[in-house]
């Protein structure tokens, strides 16, 4: 039997970060439902809600957010998760995320939203990582 200091269950994009922070200094081990392939956010064709463009706004994001949520979600703890939206995309592309580029290769901008423009990042739809 293995011994671990830190079990996970699920193997979704929150998951493998907490992982990959906790493995320097634990034994982790993560316990998937299916295959490592078979997750949420491997499946996602989303994106991640940042304010990152000047005619982007915050409140768009969280309303639209709401929406696609119909409403089940806590309007301040989507708040605060897209108001960190742009550190987390950084933190991301910073451990080796792919994302969409444009031809410049800077990550690709894709506009998205139901009742407003929002801006999302896309993840590179041809690439997947494992962290």
């Amino acid at each position: 039997m293995k011994h671990a200091d830190i079990l996970i269950i699920g193997s979704g994009i929150a998951a493998l970060q907490l992982a990959s922070h906790l493995s320097n200094d634990k034994h982790v081990i993560i316990i998937t439902k299916s295959k490592l392939n078979d997750s949420n956010s491997y499946l996602a064709q989303g994106g991640v809600a940042a304010v990152v463009h000047p005619n982007d706004d915050l409140l768009s994001h969280v309303h639209d957010t709401l929406v696609a949520g119909e409403f089940h979600q806590g309007e301040s703890t989507v708040y605060e998760f897209i108001k960190d939206g742009k550190r987390a995309i950084e933190d991301l592309i910073k451990a080796g995320a792919p994302f969409d580029r444009d031809e410049m290769e800077n990550s690709s901008l894709v506009w998205k939203g139901l009742m407003n423009i929002i801006a999302s990042f896309m993840p590179e739809e041809t690439q997947r990582v494992s962290i």
